[in-house]
């Protein structure tokens, strides 16, 4: 799987989209994705951050975190098998989990 920008958002550049960097550190990763959960997780990434573009609160019940902790997951997978082909994006603290 090559990670990269989708077409729609390529002129925005982003930490983990940045194009001047991946043109210089790209590398395949081999991830396990279930499709219609990773579906409902980037739609509900869509709709928390067009909540942060409106400057409208994003309430978020338990389901919603379980769905974010998901993508924090899957971030963390690309950072482990990046930092193991040699890319600096490991952060210096882990996150911790909160019960949810």
């Amino acid at each position: 799987m090559r990670i990269g920008p989708p077409p729609a958002i390529a002129a925005f550049p982003t930490a983990i989209f940045d194009i001047e960097s991946q043109v210089n550190h790209s590398k395949d990763f081999d991830l396990l994705i279930d499709g219609p959960l990773f579906r409902r997780q980037r739609e509900l990434l869509i709709a928390v951050a067009d909540s942060a573009r409106n400057r409208r609160d994003a309430h978020l019940g338990a389901d919603e975190a379980s769905l974010l902790e998901g993508l924090v997951e899957l971030t963390d997978a690309i950072a482990d098998q990046a930092h193991d082909r040699g890319i600096d994006c490991l952060i210096a603290e882990p996150h911790t989990k909160a019960p949810l």
